[in-house]
């Protein structure tokens, strides 16, 4: 779950993100060369369309991890600079991940199991996601103004919301792979 998310990777989400992001690069690379090999045999246009959007799943999903790798870092430093979110940032940032994971994990059930309605359902929340963004960015600056949150903390906070708010763009184009949308990409 995505409830203190921050705080986990914080805490020491660290190892376990680099292990899992370590194993999603190692499948990437070997499904990536497994379909290279697979798109020099003769296929159909159908498969053909089939096996290009698998690529384009792989990427995806790859991108998707280093992203993760990429907020946990921001959360270690964070956490090694003693920098404090104010509570607002802090439910703004559980707000936009908790969206975000809801996005991914139901658009990777649906292409796991080929249900394209049930993608089109989760990519619907890539505009929440994208509103958001823009909003919680709005309200950083309003605070900033105000004095109500510091400098360096306020870096890691828009750097963290950048990187979800691209996990929620590269799960949007899995659900494209999904319905098939392979001109969206």
């Amino acid at each position: 779950t995505s409830v203190g998310f921050l705080e986990k990777m914080e805490r020491g989400g660290r190892k376990t993100v680099l292990e899992q992001e370590s194993i999603v690069d190692g499948l990437a690379h070997s499904i990536t060369d497994y379909l290279t090999r697979l798109s020099q045999e003769a296929l159909s246009d159908e498969q053909s369309e089939t096996l290009a959007g698998f690529m384009h799943a792989v990427n995806d999903v790859e991108r998707i991890g280093d992203h993760a790798e990429n907020i946990m870092y921001l959360a270690i430093t964070k956490k090694e600079n003693d920098l404090n979110f104010s509570d607002e940032a802090k439910r703004e940032l559980e707000n936009i991940s908790s969206t975000v994971f809801r996005m991914y994990e139901g658009i990777i059930e649906a292409f796991e199991q080929e249900k394209p309605e049930q993608a089109r359902e989760y990519q619907s929340l890539e505009h929440e996601v994208d509103r958001m963004a823009s909003q919680f960015r709005r309200n950083h600056i309003k605070r900033l103004n105000l004095g109500q949150c510091d400098g360096q903390a306020g870096v890691v906070f828009l750097d963290t919301l950048s990187n979800l708010e691209r996990v929620g763009d590269l799960a949007n184009n899995l659900g494209h792979v999904t319905t098939g949308a392979l001109e969206r990409l």
